[in-house]
């Protein structure tokens, strides 16, 4: 792979060029050119095209980047479609390079202690990586995004909200997106998840819900808060929220809860963060089929 830069620092006269792409011995690829072309798609290809038109000092990042640290960002396991992601390059401000198809991240500060070289090419640690990203999704996106990472050890939040710090000063590229997000992570994701689905519930109709309902057994003692209860249908959906948060004995614990209820005669639905955020129509649909079922069912018992 070479820079046209490099091509005519070599004599390689554009008619060549453009003679060799137009009969496919070599091909154009992210703004590079591929002398000895391979299968491309590889985060390795990608973050090479890039690295040959960087300015000094600037670094390969987002998801090319992710996919040189060994996590692809285009795998079943991944909860947002990071496929059609801009490559993202980060330079130093104020320089303006153009990089082919890169979306270029122009950052007040680019630390060399942010940059590692792997496998030849310069790209961000793990978690500025994460944080380049993040810049450019949604926040949906970006939620679900830092969730799976904190899920899969990828990071830690310690190491996460050390690394954001620096980047909430004002004026700071996407500051505020990067505030707000660090803030949902750390403050209680349960209940930005039941307040989504409160709004959820209230939009499509569907009434007669306690929040917080407090199940008692015979003698008054409490046997479980449900999130989201409808005590005349013996219903009840449980919201997960972000699944990092969740531990082994918290998982024990839930299971053992879950078990009480069904012995009480409760049906229990779940919710989690990637079905209200991002495939909220079948959760509604099914909660809605649920609800009435039972809710037919004793009437017929009447």
């Amino acid at each position: 792979m070479i820079s046209r830069p490099q091509l005519r620092e070599l004599r390689v006269s554009p008619f060549t060029c453009r003679s060799r792409l137009a009969r496919g011995l070599w091909v154009k690829h992210l703004g590079a050119v591929v002398v000895r072309p391979a299968p491309d798609g590889t985060a390795l290809q990608d973050a090479q095209a890039i690295a040959l038109q960087l300015p000094p000092g600037g670094a390969v990042s987002g998801a090319t980047a992710l996919g040189i640290w060994g996590h692809p960002c285009d795998g079943a396991r991944v909860p947002v479609n990071l496929r059609r992601l801009p490559h993202i390059a980060v330079v130093q401000h104020p320089l303006r390079p153009h990089i082919g198809d890169a979306q270029v991240l122009r950052l007040s500060r680019v630390g060399p202690e942010s940059i590692v070289w792997r496998r030849g090419v310069p790209v961000r640690t793990l978690g500025e990586a994460l944080l380049d990203l993040i810049t450019v999704l949604s926040p949906d996106a970006g939620l679900a995004l830092l969730d799976h990472s904190l899920q899969l050890r990828w990071v830690d939040l310690p190491e996460l909200t050390a690394l954001a710090g620096p980047r909430l000063g004002k004026g700071r590229h996407a500051a505020a997106k990067i505030r707000r997000l660090m803030k949902q992570l750390a403050g209680g994701s349960h209940s930005a998840a039941e307040r989504r689905m409160a709004t959820l519930l209230t939009l499509a109709g569907i009434r007669g819900w306690i929040a917080n309902h407090q199940h008692r057994a015979p003698d008054g003692r409490i046997i479980a808060e449900l999130d989201f209860a409808w005590p005349k249908e013996r219903v009840c959906l449980e919201v997960d929220g972000w699944q990092y948060h969740s531990g082994r004995q918290a998982f024990e614990n839930d299971h053992a809860r879950q078990n009480l209820l069904h012995a009480n005669r409760w049906t229990v639905m779940r919710a989690t963060w990637d079905q209200i955020t991002r495939h909220p129509q079948p959760l509604i649909a099914t909660l809605r089929a649920t609800l009435a079922h039972y809710s037919g069912r004793k009437s017929e018992s009447h």
